[in-house]
């Protein structure tokens, strides 16, 4: 479940209802994804992770195939390589042919150019995500070679963006 816009603390209250439900009804493993609290993270900068959301599926595939003795309270960072903005931009401007900058957004321009999500928390996971990255410092989730060994076939963000916009 996504829920882009509202208060981080619904996503916790609803992951929490999850697997509380989950526990209830008797079943005896759940794979739950989130990211980090980013107001709890502080100190390091990384750059962010990237995934297809078409390669997750092969790589809970085979966690399921491997089951809960192997991975249970396991964290598995999915993500084919990290990735900067600097690069996201190299790619897409060697992959399309035009060139491709990147701006920063601060608060006046969220409010101006994306108002549905203009609130302070939305704000905050920006700023987080500049300065520390999606996954944060949670050294569990730092090594994506597990994600490449899951799924072999990952994709690069290259890859990705060859596929993606038909410019093979």
């Amino acid at each position: 479940m996504s829920i882009i816009g509202k208060d981080p603390g619904e996503e916790e209250r609803q992951g929490k209802l999850v697997a509380d439900v989950a526990k209830e009804r008797g079943l005896n493993w759940l794979i739950y994804s989130s990211l980090p609290d980013s107001t709890a993270e502080s100190g390091g900068k990384y750059p962010d992770s990237f995934i297809d959301v078409n390669d997750t599926g092969p790589i809970i595939a085979k966690i399921i195939e491997e089951g809960p003795t192997k991975w249970n309270d396991k964290k598995v960072p999915i993500a084919s390589e990290n990735v900067t903005i600097k690069h996201i931009t190299n790619v897409l401007t060697k992959v399309i042919g035009k060139p491709h900058k990147f701006r920063t957004l601060n608060d006046e321009d969220i409010a101006r150019d994306f108002p549905s999500i203009n609130n302070k928390s939305i704000k905050q996971m920006f700023k987080f995500d500049k300065e520390f990255g999606a996954l944060g410092k949670d050294n569990e989730l730092q090594d994506i070679s597990i994600a490449k060994k899951l799924h072999l076939n990952i994709k690069t963000f290259e890859q990705y963006v060859l596929e993606t916009y038909d410019v093979l």
